[in-house]
Parts: structure tokens; C-alpha cells; sequence
């Protein structure tokens, strides 16, 4: 029985799972295309960038109302009564979990599993996003999404401490 309620949590995945294999048969250069295609969709950088620099630009401004408005685009948490180094801390600290999960979680996994890594790493994280926090409603689908989230992100996690450290010295020059 409680194989059976186990594979119902997950088979939100199946269709993910199931794009991910039949890219990863794909040979010659649809595989190619496939796995980049994969990639440059499931890849979040781009959009965190974009989102820090509008926080600091509208902290730069002295624009505080405006930044405690715009760094709820990358973090879950009520931002009204939040001073300026709060709101920068929090965008900063977002933008760390976030690099780990939406940018190099995925290059991880995309690395392991090729385009199967891509797609199960993403589907997980989002499903985690959307559900892992406790609510009746989703209380076991979401304890199912967080936990297979924080296996997929714990070697992800380790490497972005490593690579943030390896380039440091680079930018502190």
C-alpha cells in the first residue's frame, strides 16, 4: 500500500521521465540539439541576473518601497517591512539557493545523466517549489517533491560552494 501511495507522488514525473529517455536515444546531431534545447529551457540565470540587478539598481536609487516590491520576484517570504540591507540580503541569499538550483543543478545533472539529468532535476526542483511547503492539501505530494528535490540538489549544492570559492580570487581583482 504504501508502495502504491509512494509512485502516485512521483508520477507527476512521468512525462518529464519520459521526454528526458527519449532524448537522451536521440543520436547524431538531434541528440545535440535535443540535450541543448533541454538545457537552455530549463536553465534559470538568465532571469536571476536580470532580477538582482533591478533590486540594486532601485536600492542604488534610494528607491526602498520599490526594491521591497521587486525582490518578491526571487524570494517567498513578506518583504513591506524589510530596511534596505535586508532586502539586498535577501535578493543576495535568493540568488545563491537559486544559482545552485535552477543553474548549476542542472549542468550537474545534465552532466550525469545527459538529457534525463536536465529534465528530472528541473521537474523536481519546480515541484518542489510549487508543493514541497506543507499545506493539508499537498501535505504528502509535497513532502515527496522536497525530498526528492534535496537528494537531486545535495552534490549540485557542494559543487556551487566549491565553484563560488575556485572563482572569488577572479573577482576580487
Amino acid at each position: 500500500a504504501e508502495f502504491r501511495r509512494a509512485s502516485r507522488r512521483y508520477a507527476a514525473l512521468a512525462p518529464v521521465v519520459a521526454l528526458g529517455v527519449a532524448a537522451g536515444r536521440l543520436t547524431g546531431p538531434s541528440s545535440t540539439l535535443a540535450t541543448a534545447t533541454l538545457t537552455w529551457t530549463a536553465l534559470g540565470g538568465t532571469s536571476l541576473g536580470r532580477e538582482g540587478r533591478a533590486v540594486h539598481d532601485l536600492l542604488a536609487a534610494d528607491d526602498l518601497t520599490g526594491a521591497r516590491t521587486r525582490v518578491r520576484h526571487l524570494v517567498g517570504r513578506v518583504t513591506d517591512d524589510l530596511e534596505a540591507d535586508e532586502v539586498a540580503r535577501a535578493a543576495v541569499e535568493s540568488i545563491a539557493e537559486n544559482t545552485s538550483d535552477a543553474v548549476v543543478g542542472t549542468l550537474v545533472w545534465g552532466a550525469a545523466l545527459g538529457p534525463l539529468g536536465v529534465v528530472l532535476h528541473r521537474a523536481a526542483n519546480t515541484l518542489d517549489a510549487m508543493h514541497g511547503h506543507r499545506t493539508a492539501r499537498y501535505a504528502r505530494f509535497g513532502w515527496a517533491a522536497a525530498r526528492l528535490d534535496d537528494v537531486l540538489g545535495w552534490a549540485p549544492a557542494r559543487v556551487t560552494v566549491l565553484a563560488t570559492a575556485a572563482a572569488t580570487p577572479l573577482r576580487a581583482r
